[in-house]
């Protein structure tokens, strides 16, 4: 499609500032420019920003020929707002063309985060149709928007403070885009929103979401995040689901997280987080799926960590964990996946793994441990498990005999580099 032959604000029309009254153009006098005012203030009137282009579109193309009194009139400039925002012609979907009634758009869509995408007819933005038609944007009978879900739609830019304007919004999700900048702290303001996904982001700075009282996820893995996990996530009670994987965060991992006791599912690997696995982690009862792998993280296993009880998996392989692993490994009666691969690990290999009805994959090689494995294992591969990786490979570094003895191991290990089924 075609671009608008947008119309500027002329740059001399700006208030000059308090008290004197604000010279503003004719057309910005009717209610319609005020609502405009009331939700960005001055940055309507800066030529060439999406401020000044939504403003102009909203005013001089009325594709729905909206007035003052249309209780959406300022949901559709914040989105359109939005859209120039987000470079929205150069969008892969669902761009409008010269023609506002050239309404009708194919799209992908998506059932849930990480479902299969699927062809799905939608309607243009900036087209003659609601808003709540758009591309992404989901509202219910009310008309409010709730939702807005731009998946793999080539937006650019960052997210503006007046987002948190959207004040009924429930989920934003802006997954594989080119999203930079930070979550602006204004977005605590919102009340409703509940699902923040910004993976696969341009994101640098670690936001600050100790102040949305409703957050039930947070998913921000895949961007270039600096800095600590901050404390403030402790505030969250309602978090079931945070990612934070693949970024550059540093730091220790907050105690505060054994506030968080609906919390369900923590990624929190290959960063460059230290320190030792706090103690409050115990406190996550609801636990059932933890990363933590990839880091430099130290230190023992704290035995708070075997109350987990719900836990499926647990990833915390290439860190610097040391000590033995405890017997308490026997209340981990939901485990399926236990991976401490590349590790500092010492002692023998607790023989209550073999008691874990679930248990599928255990991998306990490149660590330090020692001794023979128990021959429970050999009666639990006829049970559940399917893979169980030690250090028992015959050929070890400087000619030494095998680290640990495990008649019924899948695979056999040279203590650093190579593992040989066996």
């Amino acid at each position: 499609g075609g671009q608008f032959d947008l119309q500027y604000v002329n740059a001399t029309d700006r208030p000059t500032g308090s008290p004197t009254p604000a010279p503003t153009p004719g057309f910005f006098l009717d209610a319609v420019g005020d609502t405009i005012f009331n939700l960005v203030g001055d940055k309507m009137y800066d030529q060439g920003s999406p401020y000044a282009l939504a403003a102009d579109w909203i005013i001089n193309y009325v594709p729905m020929q909206l007035g003052p009194r249309d209780a959406n009139i300022a949901q559709r400039y914040l989105l359109a707002m939005l859209f120039f925002e987000w470079n929205g012609m150069d969008w892969t979907e669902c761009t409008p063309t010269d023609d506002p009634n050239d309404v009708d758009c194919e799209a992908t869509c998506y059932d849930w985060l990480y479902g299969d995408p699927f062809d799905c007819d939608k309607k243009r933005w900036l087209s003659n149709s609601h808003e709540c038609e758009w591309l992404g944007i989901t509202c219910p009978e009310d008309r409010s928007v709730r939702g807005l879900e731009l998946i793999y739609n080539n937006l650019k830019g960052t997210l503006p403070t007046e987002i948190a304007k959207l004040e009924s919004l429930q989920q934003l999700s802006l997954i594989e885009n080119f999203i930079s900048g930070t979550i602006p702290s204004e977005i605590g303001s919102m009340k409703h929103l509940f699902d923040i996904e910004l993976n696969w982001n341009l994101l640098t700075v670690s936001p600050n979401i100790g102040n949305i009282p409703a957050l039930e996820g947070i998913h921000v893995g895949e961007n270039a995040l600096t800095g600590p996990i901050p404390t403030e996530i402790g505030m969250l009670t309602n978090m079931g689901y945070a990612q934070w994987n693949d970024n550059q965060l540093s730091g220790p991992i907050p105690s505060e997280l054994g506030n968080l006791r609906r919390l369900r599912e923590l990624y929190i690997d290959n960063n460059n987080l230290s320190g030792m696995i706090p103690d409050e982690i115990g406190n996550c009862e609801l636990m059932e799926d933890l990363w933590i792998r990839g880091n430099n993280i130290a230190g023992w296993i704290p035995d708070q960590f075997y109350d987990l009880s719900n836990m499926f998996r647990f990833w915390g392989q290439d860190n610097q964990l040391s000590g033995t692993l405890s017997p308490q490994v026997r209340k981990l009666v939901a485990m399926e996946d236990f991976t401490v691969r590349g590790n500092f690990l010492t002692g023998t290999i607790p023989s209550q793994f073999a008691n874990l009805q679930n248990l599928t994959a255990l991998w306990l090689h490149f660590n330090d441990f020692t001794g023979t494995t128990s021959p429970a294992f050999c009666d639990q591969l006829d049970v559940s498990l399917e893979e169980f990786y030690t250090d028992c490979g015959t050929t070890q570094p400087g000619n030494l005999p095998p680290f640990v003895n495990c008649p019924c191991c899948t695979h056999c290990c040279d203590h650093s580099s190579k593992c040989i089924e066996v």
